[in-house]
């Protein structure tokens, strides 16, 4: 437990309300949840160590109170259980600052703009990192995240058809003037506190990218993994995450809707429930 406490990870702390600890660990899960997904970079002078290490590490157990999950995509998500599962692989151009929401800052983007009016409309001007990539899927090259990817992204989002939040994204338009910067256009306009969190970590501003075979891809600190055992979820440490390797060998989430159960299996080997 140690070792996980050392730095790991971080869920937004919307997502850390709706999870339900036992009191046996509740200071020490809140320490977790507290630095979930908080990656760091490997040390310098240490090539070709990365794989042991990562088997070194500790696996989180985490127990849920669901038999599955509703849906993998995030722009579907709606339960407390799917939005765990949304923030441990997707990011948003902006993110809530982990254990300080609602406060924002920088993710996928390098900034967060101040709105600029131009031709009689505002805007919002995004740059974003350079070098970030997806996850690797099918056995292809991981893709890097460009304007162009964040552009396919949101017309997914805004399509009623694809996504539960498009509702929220009437009258917003985007454009790309570069590789890595994007342009959204706001009529009529709207407040930073009504549009920064259509772009940050929470149900539409998650990023995906979506393969030939229909996978959706995230770019965050941990990889879903094909999925054999329908009583767990399994996931792996996205070892090219920009913010750095997971300082977890993975996660694996229990699908325990029975109380009694949940309880059993959390003094015998789970983290977390």
């Amino acid at each position: 437990m140690a070792a996980i406490l050392n730095g790991i990870i971080v869920i937004s702390f919307n997502v850390i309300k709706m999870i339900k600890i036992n009191k046996k660990t509740y200071f020490i899960a809140g320490l977790i949840f507290i630095s979930i997904f908080w990656a760091t970079q490997p040390k310098a002078g240490e090539p070709g160590k990365a794989g042991a290490k990562i088997a070194a590490l500790p696996v989180l157990k985490m127990g849920l109170n669901v038999a599955s999950f509703n849906t993998l995509d995030p722009h579907q998500a709606a339960s407390s259980s799917d939005r765990i599962l949304a923030d441990m692989v997707f990011n948003g151009l902006i993110r809530f600052k982990p254990g300080l929401a609602p406060d924002l800052e920088p993710d996928l983007a390098l900034n967060i703009p101040e709105p600029e009016i131009i031709n009689g409309k505002q805007t919002w001007t995004f740059h974003l990192r350079k070098g970030v990539m997806f996850h690797s899927a099918e056995n292809t090259v991981p893709k890097e995240l460009t304007a162009q990817t964040i552009l396919l992204s949101f017309e997914k989002t805004m399509d009623p058809m694809q996504s539960a939040y498009a509702g929220g994204y009437d009258g917003i338009q985007l454009e790309a003037l570069g590789p890595y910067t994007i342009r959204f256009t706001v009529y009529p306009a709207q407040s930073p506190l009504l549009f920064l969190p259509k772009v940050a970590n929470y149900a539409g501003g998650f990023i995906i990218f979506e393969t030939g075979k229909g996978r959706l891809l995230g770019t965050g600190p941990f990889i879903i993994t094909d999925q054999t055992d329908k009583t767990k979820f399994s996931l792996a440490p996205h070892t090219g995450y920009f913010r750095g390797t997971p300082r977890l060998g993975g996660v694996e989430i229990y699908f325990l809707p029975d109380s009694s159960l949940r309880l059993s299996e959390f003094h015998r080997h789970l983290d977390v429930i």
